[in-house]
């Protein structure tokens, strides 16, 4: 079995995407590449498994809507900022590992 990592210089670019078999010390990318960031890429994700994680969120997030509600106030605009991010990922990525999940705040 292998994992996918992309290689992230301190710009936010992408400088280099390797195939790594499991059984290599772990710390490899560190080792390899100290001062750059990284991030696992889930091979062979759908964007049906994308969309049941976005949905996930969203009915998690249901109950802040309906506090608001039952307390008569609107919703924080961070909320709706996290919502509305969540309801645009199929619009605004094309490739499913190239997502950046809103974080809720």
């Amino acid at each position: 079995m292998e994992k996918i990592y992309q290689i992230i210089d301190k710009n936010k670019n992408v400088v280099n995407t390797i195939i790594l078999d499991l059984n290599l010390n772990p710390d490899f990318v560190k080792l390899a590449y100290p001062k750059c960031s990284y991030k696992e890429l889930i091979s062979n994700i759908s964007w049906d498994d994308i969309k049941k994680q976005r949905d996930k969120l969203l009915d998690e997030s249901d109950i802040d809507v309906l506090k608001c509600i039952e307390n008569n106030s609107s919703c924080s605009l961070q909320l709706k900022n996290y919502r509305q991010a969540l309801r645009d990922i199929p619009q605004k990525y094309t490739d499913a590992n190239s997502i950046v999940w809103p974080i809720k705040k």
